[in-house]
């Protein structure tokens, strides 16, 4: 990130317990949320990046031995059943419930699976809001545009809090949008990641 010009800063770490698995799910603007949320999340934290990542030279490689799991749609089942695994093992991991980059930086709609997920693994799901990928490095762009990376780090959701999935799925994206417009603004309680 560095070498691209581009700083991350975070807020909300204190929201944590240290060794707790969780859901992290955040709103997806551009190629550098992955490296962002890997610079500032808590360190055992995989992913769950498109299949065709895998095939990057080097960066594939990097990211099947760190243990991240491939997103394949014609999967859905495996790879929910080993996300599920994961979490109950004690790993955390992060998901975008959009499903993909944003083509305009705002939000798009959530999917479900993000819901069902910790609901099927017993963790709390925790919402993070992101700003500054759109703009570095978002679907459009050619050029990679320095600046910074702002992670706004919510409250862990008890999966078990709401039961349909459909009216957590809801609840998960409104809060995922205050901490999205509170990374926009910036300003008092970032810390360099």
């Amino acid at each position: 990130l560095w070498m691209a010009g581009l700083r991350v800063e975070v807020k909300g770490l204190k929201n944590l317990i240290p060794g707790e698995p969780y859901l992290f799910t955040s709103n997806h603007q551009g190629y550098f949320d992955i490296p962002a949320l890997l610079v500032a999340l808590p360190s055992a934290v995989s992913s769950l990046p498109m299949a065709k990542l895998f095939h990057i030279p080097i960066f594939g490689r990097y990211i099947s031995q760190a243990g991240h799991i491939p997103v394949d749609k014609s999967k859905t089942e495996e790879m929910i059943c080993e996300t599920v695994r994961r979490l109950k093992m004690g790993d955390s991991l992060f998901i975008f419930p959009e499903g993909g980059r944003t083509s305009d930086g705002e939000l798009q709609p959530f999917k479900k699976g993000t819901a069902r997920i910790a609901q099927e693994a017993g963790v709390s799901i925790v919402p993070v809001g992101l700003d500054g990928s759109f703009q570095a490095f978002g679907r459009h762009n050619r050029l990679i545009y320095p600046g910074s990376i702002r992670v706004c780090i919510g409250k862990p959701i008890p999966s078990r809090m709401i039961t349909e999935a459909v009216e957590l799925t809801h609840y998960l994206k409104e809060r995922v949008s205050e901490l999205y417009r509170e990374a926009k603004r910036g300003g008092e309680g970032f810390a360099k990641a």
